[in-house]
């Protein structure tokens, strides 16, 4: 067990040993989730994890639609209105 405490960014620094033991590096994904008042519970998230490349919100970030023209707002909300109706 480690004690640690939040910067005033709100950053903490997990211990080294811990980062160790479980292969923690600057590009490992974690959740943190809060199990009642007083308990955060914080998880690995294995980048071939079906949960977290499947969410839909993950998948909009990391593979982001690229177009080679400009889309005027009336364009927009009728790609919007298509895709609701769909």
């Amino acid at each position: 067990m480690a004690v640690v405490k939040v910067d005033k960014k709100g950053r903490l620094v997990i211990p080294q040993e811990i980062r160790e033991r479980l292969r923690i590096d600057e590009t490992t994904p974690l959740i943190f989730e809060v199990d009642d008042g007083n308990t955060i519970r914080i998880r690995i998230i294995q980048r071939d994890d079906q949960a977290y490349t499947s969410d839909p919100l993950w998948k909009a970030i990391h593979n982001p639609v690229f177009i080679g023209k400009k889309v005027s707002k009336k364009e927009l909300d009728e790609i919007e209105n298509d895709q609701w109706s769909n």
